[in-house]
């Protein structure tokens, strides 16, 4: 530790402080403590360089990520390896009552409604609804046998 009147001078841990400092008197640093990186053409920021450059392409237009297949461009990484999606065979996801399956897990779930609203037309959910709203009354009640007697 340092002495209250010794002032560090060198080393890693003063020339972080002194960066913070600077940051903190230009309005730089958020309430958590992190610096900002804000863009100069609207109110964005962010407490990660890397995601100012990546929002910077909305403004420049640049496209930096190109599909290998088609003439698809992205400003972002991610997006590239969405579309790329598109061009394989490869379907992840698969329904567990039959064989569909898909590339999109949104797309499962669309499916999957299909099979909730046969059920519902074919009046299966209402029979379950009514056994799930019976059944704690009937297991709650003894039933048309009296109760055995313990063994004396």
């Amino acid at each position: 530790m340092y002495d209250r009147l010794q002032r560090p001078t060198s080393g890693l841990h003063y020339q972080v402080h002194r960066a913070e400092v600077r940051a903190s008197r230009s309005g730089r640093i958020c309430g958590s403590g992190k610096i900002l990186y804000r863009c100069d053409q609207c109110d964005y920021t962010t407490s990660w360089p890397s995601w100012l450059k990546t929002h910077m392409r909305v403004h420049t237009g640049e496209r930096p990520f190109k599909c290998n297949v088609c003439d698809y461009t992205s400003s972002q990484s991610s997006n590239l390896q969405q579309h790329l999606k598109r061009h394989s065979d490869e379907r992840p996801f698969k329904c567990d009552l039959c064989d569909y399956s898909c590339k999109r897990g949104h797309q499962l779930i669309t499916h999957k409604r299909c099979h909730f609203n046969k059920l519902r037309a074919a009046g299966v959910l209402n029979l379950i609804e009514t056994i799930e709203t019976a059944l704690p009354s009937l297991l709650a009640s003894p039933g048309p046998f009296p109760p055995r007697s313990p063994n004396p």
